[in-house]
């Protein structure tokens, strides 16, 4: 549960990414999910049920975790725990989980929602051969394959495009 600072319309929450943060360990998570007015029915120490109710209920799909001290995200094995403090994530604290230092081969897909830091991905791993984009139809699997090609061209790797499909000239034009 998490209360924000500003008021914020249900869809300017969905995918914003955020921290959640339990001392020595932060999450990084992505609302997937926004529950107007949840009720909560709980037993009290009497029996008798308690009734609270939220206003809002966010759902959150958690990715990475940072622990104090170590440099490296994990994927997540646990969920953080209850009443966790929730931020929306800002760049300075994305680069917690992301630093810029990382590797100089790196291009950048876009910002994240609702944040001005820039996205970066290892270069070396998406010119790898192995390499694919999977999405339900769509969901921006040419857009994004577009922006990756346009990124890895002005960071000077030589990129092969395949279209049996004839998109890619409109795709290129936007």
């Amino acid at each position: 549960l998490a209360t924000l600072g500003a008021p914020f319309y249900d869809e300017d929450l969905l995918f914003r990414v955020v921290i959640i943060d339990c001392g020595e360990t932060q999450y990084l998570g992505i609302i997937e999910n926004v529950s107007v007015e949840a009720e909560l029915i709980r037993p009290s120490k009497s029996g008798t049920p308690v009734r609270q109710i939220y206003p809002t209920v966010l759902k959150v799909r958690n990715l990475l975790y940072l622990r104090k001290g170590i440099r490296r995200p994990f994927a997540v094995r646990n969920v953080p725990r209850p009443q966790a403090k929730l931020y929306l994530a800002t760049a300075e604290r994305l680069e917690r989980f992301f630093p810029p230092e990382r590797s100089g081969d790196r291009v950048y897909l876009g910002s994240l929602r609702g944040t001005d830091y820039r996205l970066p991905l290892d270069a070396s791993i998406l010119t790898f051969a192995n390499t694919g984009l999977l999405a339900g139809i769509g969901h921006g699997k040419s857009h994004v394959a577009a922006q990756l090609v346009l990124q890895l061209h002005l960071s000077g790797r030589k990129v092969i495009v395949v279209d049996p499909t004839g998109e890619w000239p409109s795709l290129l034009e936007g």
